[in-house]
């Protein structure tokens, strides 16, 4: 997708991969610009286990969470394994919650190229 918007949403991805052994990004979805939350609730679990970058979630874009939950467990890449974005804005009471990633090489949580801001 170009551009991924979930507002006012629940949703939920398990078991969610690329093909074994593809150096795609993204192991439940991925976005070839941003990728935006606001308002929602999203839930990551066992994904991505050959991904390249951000085993739950990629963004070749922005990451933008507002007054979201983001939830990310038992996912894996190379790089990035929560999630991959080019910059990362988590604002407005957001909660982002990542535990039992594994990482090849860099950010065991996730990855940005940019900057992170958290407010």
């Amino acid at each position: 997708a170009k551009t991924v918007n979930f507002a006012d949403a629940h949703v939920e991805a398990w078991h969610g991969a690329p093909s074994p052994n593809s150096t795609a990004p993204g192991g439940a979805f991925y976005s070839k610009g941003s990728f935006t939350l606001t308002r929602s609730r999203l839930t990551v679990r066992d994904a991505g286990a050959t991904t390249m970058s951000g085993g739950g979630f990629a963004a070749d874009g922005d990451l933008s969470v507002r007054h979201s939950e983001v939830v990310i467990e038992n996912v894996a890449a190379i790089y990035g394994a929560g999630f991959s974005a080019g910059n990362i804005d988590i604002s407005d009471n957001s909660r982002i919650l990542i535990q039992n990633t594994r990482c090849s090489k860099n950010g065991g949580a996730f990855q940005t190229g940019g900057r992170l801001q958290v407010t």
